[in-house]
This record gives structure tokens, C-alpha cells and sequence, in this order.
């Protein structure tokens, strides 16, 4: 008589779990037909706003004026020049700007 009262337990406990899972599994179906619905609708609305903009990008720059370079280079040159000829000038024979060693 005891195992009848605990297979019938059990099969009580396994109706409820059955039941369980079901309501489970339609939970999941519901779940997924609304993801789709709402990728379908998300698709929807990035293609109508692409649309609207007109695949039009419009992009400013605030930048500080820009560097002439060759004026740069120029300077540089002329400035090496100028170290190049003074430097050459110390380092003659006779020179009073000269190194001994």
C-alpha cells in the first residue's frame, strides 16, 4: 500500500512537471515569434530612416590653420646654413674661435 501512495506521488509530481514544461515551451515559442516580429520591425525602420537621410553624410572640421610646410623647411635650411657657415669659419687655420686640443 505504501509504494501505490508513492508511485501515485510521483505521478502527480510528474503531471505537474509535464505541465510545467509545456507552459514553458509555449513561453519559448511565444518569445521567439515576438523577437521576430520585433527584428522584423527593426528592419523596417532602420531601412525607412536610411531613406529619410538619403545616404547623405555631412561633416565639419574645426582645425587651426594649417602649417605651410615648405616655409618650415625653408627656414630650417637657411638656419643650417647659417650654423653650417659660422661653424666652418671657427674651425679655420688661424681662426681665434678655434679649439685646440
Amino acid at each position: 500500500m505504501n509504494m501505490e501512495v508513492d508511485i501515485n506521488g510521483q505521478r502527480s509530481v510528474l503531471d505537474e512537471l509535464t505541465l510545467a514544461r509545456t507552459d514553458l515551451e509555449m513561453q519559448i515559442k511565444g518569445l521567439k515569434e515576438e523577437l521576430a516580429y520585433l527584428k522584423n520591425s527593426h528592419e523596417e525602420e532602420i531601412s525607412a530612416l536610411r531613406g529619410q537621410v538619403g545616404n547623405q553624410v555631412s561633416v565639419e572640421v574645426d582645425s587651426a590653420p594649417s602649417t605651410h610646410l615648405a616655409k618650415i623647411l625653408s627656414d630650417m635650411q637657411a638656419n643650417m646654413r647659417s650654423w653650417q657657415s659660422r661653424t666652418g669659419r671657427m674651425l679655420k687655420p688661424g681662426s681665434p674661435a678655434r679649439v685646440k686640443n
